[in-house]
């Protein structure tokens, strides 16, 4: 097995380890007041330390000083309870509760840290460079998000498998899903099919460099076989974490724009736009049919653009 892929596998597992340590910790919270001490110290300390690194910096106008700063703020915001009831008045979020401190510290969090990626991504995609993502990388990305979800809704902790996946959005499919979930792919296609328009127009260029970096990066994917491992991969993961453990407390628009700020790979353009809007969509449909439905569309979605993008 390659070097890359042995790190993929120990960076999850020690991730996985970390997401489940950190939920029984989070849900033991609820009923211990020591554990919640805990978790204030858990985000508040390197919060904090970020927030004075990061004004020192501003002061000295050396680089990075805002990005300390906002992460900074994202880590310590959540902490406070006037604002978790601030923000429990427009999302579903308990200002008690010392799990959706913590979900909305992470959330906002990597909120953060995506749009300053995003940013220093700017057009120029090409400086992420093409590394070619190889199966066991994408099933170690795939099983990440879905432990994840499990993790953040409080598998072994608060519920049991069954009632984790109700509280996922998981059904059991039917022929009337499968319909609803195709024609959210084609409400999926015209949506970013117009934020690809919106990027011809606005950023001449820029579609073929998304598309050549694309390209580069799943070569070994574009095939009937390989689609469907891209689609399955991302539609179960993300679709688990997003719509399934974070869209009930964060809502749709947050929790889609959280789905468009993940894709930096297509940099700062008008196809994450379009992205937003598929977030939207799928967020309607897991409401609406559930996560499953959402599943499928995702999947569905992802395999048949690969297989258009190997055509091309």
């Amino acid at each position: 097995m390659p070097l890359a892929e042995v790190v993929a596998v120990a960076v999850t597992a020690g991730l996985i380890a970390v997401a489940f340590g950190l939920s029984f910790w989070v849900y033991h919270a609820r009923h211990d007041r020591s554990a919640r001490v805990g978790l204030y110290l858990l985000l508040g300390l390197p919060g904090i330390l970020l927030i004075v690194a990061g004004a020192a910096f501003l002061v000295g106008q050396q680089r990075d000083g805002l990005t300390f700063l906002l992460i900074g703020l994202s880590l310590t915001l959540p902490l406070v309870s006037p604002f978790r009831a601030l923000v429990g008045r427009v999302i579903p979020l308990d200002p008690r509760s010392p799990v959706h401190m913590v979900g909305l510290s992470v959330v906002i969090t990597a909120m953060v840290v995506f749009t300053i990626s995003l940013i220093n991504v700017g057009t120029d995609v090409a400086t992420l460079g093409t590394t070619e993502v190889s199966y066991i990388e994408l099933i170690a990305q795939a099983v990440l998000l879905i432990s994840l979800a499990y993790a953040a809704v409080g598998l072994w902790v608060a519920r049991g498998f069954s009632e984790a996946s109700a509280r996922l959005g998981l059904r059991r499919p039917t022929f009337g899903t499968v319909g609803i979930a195709i024609g959210f792919v084609v409400l999926g296609f015209i949506v970013t099919g117009i934020g690809g328009v919106m990027t011809e127009i606005f950023q001449p260029g820029l579609t073929e460099s998304i598309d050549e970096v694309m390209n580069e990066s799943l070569g070994a994917f574009q095939n009937p076989i390989g689609a469907l491992a891209i689609g399955i991969s991302a539609g179960v993961g993300e679709e688990l974490l997003l719509r399934g453990a974070l869209q009930p407390r964060f809502g749709i628009v947050l929790t889609s724009v959280l789905f468009a700020l993940l894709h930096t790979q297509y940099g700062f353009s008008w196809t994450v736009v379009g992205l937003f809007g598929v977030g939207v969509l799928l967020g309607i449909e897991r409401k609406r049919y559930g996560t499953t439905a959402a599943i499928i569309t995702h999947a569905l979605y992802n395999t048949a653009a690969v297989l258009l993008s190997s055509m091309y």
